[in-house]
Parts: C-alpha cells; structure tokens; sequence
C-alpha cells in the first residue's frame, strides 16, 4: 500500500544576520509544494520581487517530482524562455 505525499510543508525564513523573521510561506501540495517553495524563495531573495509578485510570477513543475519528468510551465513565462 502507498501513502500519500504529504502536502504540509510550512516554511519560515529568517535573516542571517539577526535570526529575525523574513517571512512565513506555503503553497498547495504534492510534487510542487517543494518546487514551488524554491521557486518563492528564490524570486523573493534573488530576484528582489516583492512578495505579491514573487507569488504571482509564472512558475514551473516537475509534475512527478523525478529529473526525467515531464516540466509543466504556467501561462506566463516569455517564448525566449520555453525555447
């Protein structure tokens, strides 16, 4: 028998520096709670987005969750980019 993949990932993020809080973040589940973690965070710090448009901004999946999975793109992302 399988389990499910469990879904609740909630994640806290602190400044280096100072251990004080950043931000508190979740997404909805499966495969892409991990995926879509990352890729928050990552439009948070390395890309300077402010957090409504890091979580607005189009994002990818990796619909199994394995490195030969098929990627899924959201509507979004510039031609230059799929290509």
């Amino acid at each position: 028998s399988k389990r499910p993949y469990h879904t609740i990932i909630p994640a806290m993020m602190t400044h280096v520096d100072t251990g004080e809080l950043y931000a508190t973040l979740s997404n909805m589940g499966g495969f892409m709670q991990p995926q879509g973690h990352l890729q928050l965070v990552v439009n948070l710090l390395a890309n300077g987005l402010d957090p409504q448009i890091a979580i607005d901004a189009p994002r990818f999946c990796i619909l199994d969750g394995s490195q030969d999975g098929t990627v899924f793109l959201e509507e979004g992302y510039h031609p230059t980019t799929i290509s």
